[in-house]
């Protein structure tokens, strides 16, 4: 499975997992898309970094750039 059709896969499973256990403020779904594409271009082009491809949950008292930091006071 490409990391364009992983996302496409996973973000489903993700929001019907989140409704039901509300685990996640902010879904970054076009963010990862975009950084699906691009790791894309990287495994097509033999440049595969280390840990391409694995998905990443980010707790909300880190800031992250462009990305809302809430520290889960919604």
């Amino acid at each position: 499975m490409n990391p364009i059709e992983a996302v496409a896969d996973v973000f489903p499973k993700l929001k019907s997992f989140n409704k039901k256990y509300n685990a996640f403020i902010t879904l970054t779904e076009d963010v990862a898309k975009k950084k699906a594409e691009e790791s894309a271009l990287r495994v097509t082009s033999g440049k595969k970094l280390p840990l391409e491809g694995v998905f990443v949950a980010v707790k909300d008292n880190f800031c992250t750039r462009n990305v809302r930091t809430t520290c889960a006071s919604v």
